[in-house]
This record gives structure tokens, sequence and C-alpha cells, in this order.
């Protein structure tokens, strides 16, 4: 089970790598992780304080064709 320490874990990793790599995709894959961290730092958050996803899958997916 993740903490919300492990977020800053992830970021402090993220900033060790960003800009030391040798290799461009080294600095290209810490940027979805930084950014999703950022923007959505309360489901992060919600997935570590319910252990678990608390969103309704159904609900959540688009289901092409289906009719109510």
């Amino acid at each position: 089970m993740g903490t919300e320490a492990d977020l800053e874990k992830l970021l402090d990793l993220c900033d060790n790598i960003m800009g030391r790599s040798f290799c461009a995709l080294g600095d290209g894959a810490t940027s979805p992780i930084t950014s999703s961290i950022k923007y959505f730092r309360e489901e992060y958050i919600a997935h570590l304080t319910n252990g678990g996803c608390p969103f309704d899958p159904v609900q959540s997916t688009l289901f092409v064709g289906a009719s109510k």
C-alpha cells in the first residue's frame, strides 16, 4: 500500500532523472508522472486513502452504441 510520502518520493526521483539522463527518453519519462501528480493529486490521494479506485467503472466508461 502506498502513502503520500511515496508521491513525494516519485517527484524527487523524477527531479533527479530530469536533465541527468544521457537519453532524451529519460527526461520524457518523467513528464507524465510529474504532470499527473500536479494536476490529479487529489485522485492519487483518494486511491491511497480508500485502498483502491474510488470511481465507479461502469459510470466512468463510455459504452459505444449502448442503449439505456
